[in-house]
């Protein structure tokens, strides 16, 4: 599918980690390494009972899951316990995200679209970055994950938007696809130089755009 042109866009949808942000997967070994197991046995639990799945699409509440590690591994597992684990995965934003997410703001509406779950999103909804965006549509919230259709059609229900006038920024080819397939314009990025280039070639930035690192 061919891309739009920038003046047929209106919203930009980013997804997080590894786009707008460096994201470094510590948190299960901090998780195991409390709750005194190896993290084979961490991750077995987490597939064999769904849990984690169960919380990135919102099906159990972040206290259904707190206790339900507090009763397996007997300790006490607090919903601010789980974001001091895996917030620190999301902390590093890229350099120059800030400042160009501020100005692509100015000609249009922005949002997050996101796999993610409270251990995530409790953390960076309280960052600079997150007050940058009109709309925030974590998968934990939503009740779908990418790259379900569903995502795509519930984030341009709540935007209330024509897919034609979306485009969707996301580091995963299949997810790329799976927003092309339902009429949203989308590209890959896996570093902010991608991103560039990609809305440089759309026209949503001219040809050279300073503040963002190409790493």
């Amino acid at each position: 599918m061919k891309l739009m042109s920038a003046t047929e866009i209106r919203w930009i949808l980013f997804d997080l980690g590894n786009v707008l942000v460096d994201y470094k997967p510590t948190g299960l070994g901090k998780a195991a390494a409390f709750l005194g197991v190896g993290m084979e046995d961490f991750c077995g639990f987490l597939a064999g009972t769904k849990a984690a799945n169960q919380t990135t699409t919102g099906q159990i509440t972040p206290e259904d899951f707190t206790a339900m590690l507090s009763r397996r591994f007997h300790r006490p597992v607090t919903r601010q316990l789980v974001v001091s684990w895996f917030g620190p995965e999301i902390a590093q934003v890229y350099d120059g995200i800030p400042e160009l997410v501020t100005s692509l703001a100015t000609k249009y509406s922005l949002g997050i679209l996101s796999n993610t779950f409270f251990g995530h999103w409790d953390y960076f909804i309280t960052t600079d970055l997150a007050k940058l965006f009109k709309v925030m549509l974590p998968s934990h919230l939503i009740g779908y994950v990418k790259p379900d259709p569903m995502v795509y059609r519930e984030a341009l229900n709540r935007i209330r938007a024509d897919p034609a006038s979306v485009l969707f920024i996301d580091d995963r080819e299949e997810n790329v696809i799976a927003a092309k397939a339902v009429g949203i314009n989308s590209f890959q990025s896996r570093a902010p130089g991608e991103t560039i280039k990609g809305l440089q070639e759309l026209g949503i930035l001219p040809p050279c755009n300073g503040p963002v690192s190409h790493r």
